[in-house]
């Protein structure tokens, strides 16, 4: 037996932005703040929708940080109480989309985002997401992190109030993206399937949406990072963001996230390439446990496991992602501070196969 809760309305296609009147039906009467990432800003996104808007938005926050900070949630709740807004809509990458998401609940309830996090009954203002990226998938899922500089930590949260009520998601707002960001972000979709699939909470409908997500991912990522085939390349990776959302939605991330977070808040590795760094490593520990992740290799046109994450660390390279502790200039001594903290995160229990702190970092020591 399995259970699916997926309540978010996804709208999915080139040019959307445009006709925000027909996507926001059922909106008429509401006033917004809108969150911006820096991107959507010179891009002129936030204009365009700013001007089909028209007086309906009340206020404007951008320059949320690349891992948000409760400080910059509360920046977007001080907006919403300054302005008597209705909804928020979030517009950027997933620091932009989880800060909005986080401080929908803290603008709802009156609470800061230290309280939203720790607060168990929780609901919000009405919430619309745009991403302008592909990997984060926040713009679907039920969860979202955000770092507490007080105590050096990214803390995680989720639960169905986090789900967004309506997404857009136009891959036009992806053609832009820079390099760096394309490789960080799509990477992260790997990670996310990977993490997905590798999970004690997997179901069919999950390992189906992360497969599909992996193919996409696999066949353009490289393509869309060289500047070519952009169009289909940008359309497929905003497809495989939104299916793995769905995915991981249902599952939780498993290994490969619960150390990301240490690696992120202690080191400032960004957090997709994080994850790349180990999730090779969880995905063949959890096939020697579990043969149906052999077989989804296979399903892919892979011979064995082994192919599969050969071919996924070629491409972690062809990308410009560093694949060791030492390329990410972090000493090896900290590998039991890393285990440490890693088997404190919730999602590490979703790992198919449990290790203890030394199994741990004789793991990690192989990267």
């Amino acid at each position: 037996m399995f259970k699916l809760f997926h309540p978010v309305n996804i709208k999915f296609g080139e040019g959307l932005i445009g006709d925000l009147e027909t996507l926001l039906e059922g909106y008429e009467g509401y006033n917004f703040v809108i969150v911006a990432g820096n991107s959507a800003k010179q891009n002129c996104i936030l204009r365009v929708i700013e001007s089909q808007l028209d007086n309906r938005v009340l206020g404007t926050v951008v320059g949320i940080e690349e891992n948000p900070t409760m400080e910059n949630v509360d920046t977007i709740i001080e907006m919403m109480n300054n302005t008597n807004a209705d909804a928020l809509i979030g517009i950027g990458g997933g620091s932009v989309m989880d800060a909005t998401k986080v401080a929908s609940i803290g603008a709802a309830m009156g609470l800061s985002a230290r309280k939203v996090i720790s607060e168990k009954s929780r609901t919000r203002v009405p919430l619309i997401l745009i991403p302008t990226t592909s990997g984060s998938s926040s713009e679907v899922t039920n969860s979202a992190v955000i770092s507490d500089h007080t105590i050096g930590k990214k803390l995680p949260t989720n639960g169905p109030e986090v789900f967004a009520d309506l997404a857009i998601i136009d891959p036009e707002l992806t053609y832009t993206c820079p390099k760096g960001v394309t490789a960080i972000s799509g990477i992260d979709i790997m990670c996310h399937a990977f993490d997905a699939i590798g999970n004690v909470k997997h179901n069919p409908y999950s390992d189906t949406l992360a497969t599909e997500a992996l193919r996409l991912a696999f066949k353009h990522l490289k393509s869309v990072y060289d500047g070519e085939n952009n169009r289909e390349g940008r359309h497929a990776l905003s497809l495989a963001t939104m299916l793995v959302g769905q995915a991981f939605s249902q599952t939780g991330t498993s290994g490969s996230h619960a150390v990301s977070y240490y690696l992120t808040s202690e080191f400032g590795v960004p957090h997709g390439e994080a994850c790349a760094l180990t999730v090779d490593l969880w995905y063949k520990i959890n096939s020697e446990e579990d043969p149906r992740l052999e077989e989804i290799a296979k399903s892919l046109g892979f011979l064995s496991v082994d192919e599969m994450l050969d071919a996924f660390n070629e491409l972690k390279k062809s990308i410009g992602l560093r694949t060791t502790f030492d390329a990410l200039g972090i000493d090896k001594k900290h590998l039991a501070a890393i285990a440490e903290d890693a088997l404190l995160q919730a999602n590490m229990k979703n790992n198919i196969v449990q290790l203890n702190e030394a199994e741990l970092v004789e793991l990690l020591n192989r990267k």
